[in-house]
């Protein structure tokens, strides 16, 4: 199976996507998302996950956390089934990119305008002091603050009680909890609007961000690749080679960079080379040094991730790290959880207890089966081009592209192989 991209959450939340734009959850069963679309990328947090498919966006999980007003009638729910929101809600605009906290969501849209809904009391929603009134925070608003008023918003990332977006002039701002400097302000305490963060920006000698993500702390990609972090850093997951908090920006010692994911108390990031570094605690294995980090409780400096090549995407949760890599393979290290009875399971459930495992270095992660197209038992040659050829860029001069997806399925249908042993053959 070829993975294109994961989300990790904080706990014992995974998605991936695979090669054929179909979402596998190998924690909350996706049954409900409608199985014809080719969706495009899929997003995670501690309660809710989302996929996109062409500017649709899909959430699922506990909804009312984040989005009640949509679903009222789930909100003495634990879960909600996977379930489409309205485009008009975001003013007609396809959904480019979704960030969730631990109880906010964060939405972009093709105008790039950003959207926020949940929680506000600590400012994440950049909504001011209403977002102490818990009904007025949980409407999904269209942030209009006059700091943002002209701003084109291209990326966003979640804390667990903060925000962060990049415009596409390569500013980039911040809101919500600031206590240990992840907002990058310069000062502690509570930002209830959006305020921009110094040293990044249009002007003149300023560096331009495109890409972000957030924790505890913050990390910043900026034009030219290199990393910038603030935030939280009792255990080094700055990259500064100390462990004092940063209350600003600063640029990290590295090499070029072209993303960056943070975990709770870990910073994971890919190079331009295809290598994956890492830094801060590994009291969990989340360094992935093996066992010859058993007695290493921490790094302050970014370090190579031993045993990885080719690496394409990265990304980071609570205690765990995960890559992709050019074959679409998927690796992990660090705490892994996931439920003792059945690979899937409905979070609703409580019918078994959650099992970890601690992996200390990249260990190839076994991914629940999902074979072929359309979870059809497909000869993998036969799955091969049908995925080709109905891929949007590889296939686009293909005559499969000119069938309706009624019609991919039942051609897939045709093809399902009836004896298992054929499949290996």
């Amino acid at each position: 199976m070829f993975i294109r991209c994961i989300a990790c959450c904080s706990r014992n939340r995974r998605l991936f996507l695979d090669e054929n734009g179909q979402v596998l959850d190998d924690v909350d069963a996706q049954a409900g998302l409608p199985p014809h679309p080719t969706f495009d990328a899929v997003f995670t947090g501690e309660s809710l996950s989302a996929a996109i498919a062409r500017g649709q966006l899909f959430i699922w999980g506990d909804v009312h956390k984040a989005l009640m007003p949509l679903m009222p009638h789930t909100y003495e729910t634990a879960y909600t089934p996977p379930m489409c929101i309205p485009r008009e809600i975001f003013g007609n605009s396809p959904v480019r990119h979704v960030a969730i906290g631990d109880v906010h969501v964060l939405v972009v849209t093709e105008a790039g305008r950003l959207y926020t809904g949940g929680y506000g009391g600590k400012g994440q929603l950049g909504l001011g002091s209403v977002g102490y009134i818990y009904e007025e925070a949980t409407n999904p608003l269209e942030l209009t603050h006059v700091a943002v008023a002209d701003v084109h918003v291209t990326g966003v990332a979640a804390g667990q009680n903060s925000s962060c977006f990049v415009a596409r002039d390569g500013s980039f701002f911040a809101f919500g909890e600031n206590l240990r400097g992840e907002c990058a302000s310069g000062e502690h305490g509570f930002i209830w609007w959006p305020a921009q963060v110094p040293g990044f920006g249009a002007g003149a000698g300023e560096a331009k961000a495109v890409q972000a993500s957030m924790h505890l702390h913050v990390a910043v990609l900026d034009a030219d690749g290199f990393l910038h972090t603030a935030g939280c850093n009792s255990s080094g997951e700055l990259g500064m080679g100390d462990r004092e908090d940063r209350l600003l920006l600063s640029r990290v010692e590295s090499g070029a960079m072209r993303m960056v994911a943070c975990g709770l108390r870990h910073t994971l990031a890919l190079d331009r080379l295809g290598c994956a570094w890492v830094c801060g605690s590994n009291k969990m294995d989340t360094l992935g040094m093996g066992a010859a980090g058993a007695f290493t409780d921490a790094v302050s400096v970014l370090q190579r991730v031993e045993g990885l090549s080719d690496v394409v995407f990265v990304t980071a949760g609570l205690d765990q790290s995960m890559v992709v890599d050019s074959r679409g393979a998927v690796f992990a290290w660090g705490l892994y959880v996931a439920r003792a009875s059945e690979p899937l399971w409905w979070p609703g459930a409580v019918d078994g207890p959650l099992q970890t495992e601690r992996i200390p270095a990249p260990q190839r992660f076994a991914l629940p089966a999902r074979v072929g197209r359309y979870d059809l038992a497909l000869h993998p040659l036969l799955a091969l081009a049908l995925a080709m050829g109905t891929h949007t860029r590889l296939g686009a001069s293909s005559p499969l592209n000119t069938f309706s997806a009624d019609t991919l399925r039942q051609v897939a249908e045709a093809c399902v192989v009836r004896d298992p042993a054929a499949q290996n053959q």
